[in-house]
């Protein structure tokens, strides 16, 4: 008589396996509780930038207020990448803002008002900084009548923006803020126009 085979599944084979089952679940477990924990990790520090103009004038007067500011309303802070200016089709760099304030004044005066260069500066949470201001109250009142007819839709501003993690946005006029994904590279500084008074 021969030797009697053992069975496939002794004991030794069923505890191995349900070692090998217990182990892959422990590091799927795993796995899913890290890409959880980042996402949280991400949104804890998210921006949210948006920018907003306000004005104050009246039709029977020639004085009036005109300002723009940028506000981050996420949790984390907000690292300003660039700043476009967009105007009747064409792009203005914030070291050319008083061409753009021209064109819309429809004027070759010098215009006088305040600017805060907020690229390459951090934003953090929940804070609001007045970006541009008319310090002329007679220029201040052309640009919201030019502004609050229909130039308005003709005008927008582009801030791109990210987060501590190097993940970018973009946000426009109407609070439209758009993902981009990974930065793009930055540009080489250049020269910006000091407050114009």
């Amino acid at each position: 008589m021969g030797k009697k085979t053992p069975p496939f599944w002794d004991l030794n084979r069923i505890v191995s396996v349900c070692s090998l089952f217990v182990s892959a679940c422990a590091l799927i477990f795993f796995v899913v509780q890290t890409r959880i924990a980042r996402e949280q990790q991400y949104a804890a520090v998210r921006p949210i930038v948006y920018w907003s103009a306000s004005s104050d004038y009246s039709a029977d007067s020639t004085q009036g207020r005109f300002e723009m500011h940028v506000m981050n309303k996420g949790l984390g802070p907000a690292i300003i990448k660039k700043i476009d200016f967009y105007y009747d089709g064409q792009s203005f760099k914030t070291s050319e803002l008083t061409s753009l304030v021209q064109k819309m004044l429809k004027t070759q005066q010098q215009p006088s008002y305040r600017f805060k260069d907020i690229e390459r500066q951090v934003l953090m949470a929940g804070e609001n900084i007045e970006l541009f201001k008319f310090t002329d109250p007679t220029q201040g009142w052309h640009f919201t009548e030019s502004f609050q007819s229909n130039q308005s839709a003709k005008f927008d501003i582009v801030i791109t923006f990210s987060d501590l993690y190097g993940n970018c946005w973009q946000t426009r006029r109407g609070s439209k803020v758009t993902d981009i994904g990974r930065c793009p590279p930055e540009e080489p500084e250049v020269p910006d126009e000091d407050e114009k008074n």
